[in-house]
């Protein structure tokens, strides 16, 4: 678990183009503005049944196939390269038909395999019912226990119950930030916080050696 939140924490400063030795500077700074993503495809998927993000992937895209193999099963994908601190792994990136987008990462000890979904699709929803945008007041009870973890210093909301993540809209997390008093306790996030970005990691075993 420990293992996938740090490569969690760094796939998210990865999205924002940070490098960790600067995410200090970062924290006192929030208030300049997100960089910017990855730009993706502009084509997008044609309408599908609801798509559900678990432990296990998002609809038919598996945690540990191969990453070409999962996008296709989204749609139509963008190829792009996520770095940080001089390495960098394939990713793919999926538009869906309501804007929204999925990505589909590997890592960079296996540049073949999936092994983080997330999305800012509020089409898709966790097994719980959770959704991009939904308010902490607004999540559904069966989401269960709730927690805000900081990977590297970065505000992450941790939906047990799921076991997914998300992470918060920009101005909860600028205010979180701001404040002298870091690593603020779930009582402190304002329920009126909002979740712009579901996520979900994890490793995937070592491969087979070749007979």
């Amino acid at each position: 678990m420990l293992q996938n939140m740090r490569y969690a924490a760094t796939m998210i400063i990865t999205r924002l183009n940070i490098p960790r030795v600067a995410l200090a500077a970062l924290i006192l700074a929030m208030g300049c503005g997100e960089a910017d993503e990855p730009t993706p495809d502009t084509r997008r998927a044609p309408d599908a049944p609801e798509l559900i993000l678990t432990e296990a992937g998002l609809g038919p895209a598996r945690f540990c196939m191969p990453l070409s193999v999962a996008a296709a099963t989204l749609g139509q994908a963008h190829d792009t390269i996520f770095e940080s601190e001089e390495v960098s792994w394939p990713a793919k990136i999926v538009s869906l038909a309501d804007g929204g987008r999925v990505f589909l990462e590997s890592s960079w000890i296996d540049s073949t395999r999936v092994w983080r979904l997330s999305t800012n699709s509020p089409s898709v929803r966790t097994r719980a019912g959770t959704r991009v945008g939904m308010t902490l007041d607004e999540l559904p009870a069966a989401t269960g226990p709730l927690s805000v973890r900081y990977p590297e210093g970065r505000l992450i909301l941790m939906l047990e119950g799921d076991n997914t993540f998300a992470l918060f809209d920009t101005a909860t997390e600028r205010g979180v930030y701001a404040d002298t008093a870091l690593l603020y306790p779930l009582e402190r996030i304002p329920r009126t916080a909002r979740i712009r970005e579901l996520a979900v990691s994890r490793s995937c075993p070592d491969r087979e050696p070749a007979a």
